[in-house]
């Protein structure tokens, strides 16, 4: 099974920042909640958004290419950004609003810039 780590030293709130390395940084209130929306950053360097109630083991599925295919053509390196829900309808409904986000609205979103982000959530 993957790392798991129960320290969190970017976390903000109910959002979890981790670093570039392959372990899982959550908070503790993260295992009250019933839901995750996560990112993952592939070894190719693309992202990959998803939902889920087993954020280890969905995350296990993703490293051993279980999960689907994108992940299994292009592993995941590590989990950049969490954030926990009380349900996964709400986990789901994240999860497809940041889908439709440019790159680089989601890559502030995972490096934690609420200044770019709320640049680039600017009606144009």
């Amino acid at each position: 099974m993957a790392p798991f780590s129960y320290s969190w030293p970017m976390a903000r709130k109910n959002n979890h920042y981790a670093s570039n390395g392959p372990e899982l940084v959550e908070g503790p209130e993260s295992f009250l909640m019933s839901a995750w929306f996560y990112i993952l950053r592939l070894k190719s360097g693309k992202l990959y958004i998803g939902a889920t109630t087993d954020l280890p083991a969905r995350y296990q599925d993703h490293q051993s290419g279980k999960a689907c295919q994108t992940t299994k053509v292009d592993p995941p390196f590590a989990l950049v950004y969490s954030e926990t829900f009380d349900s996964f309808t709400e986990a789901r409904k994240r999860e497809a609003q940041v889908k439709r986000w440019s790159r680089a609205k989601k890559e502030a979103l995972v490096s934690g810039d609420l200044s770019s982000l709320r640049n680039l959530s600017k009606s144009k």
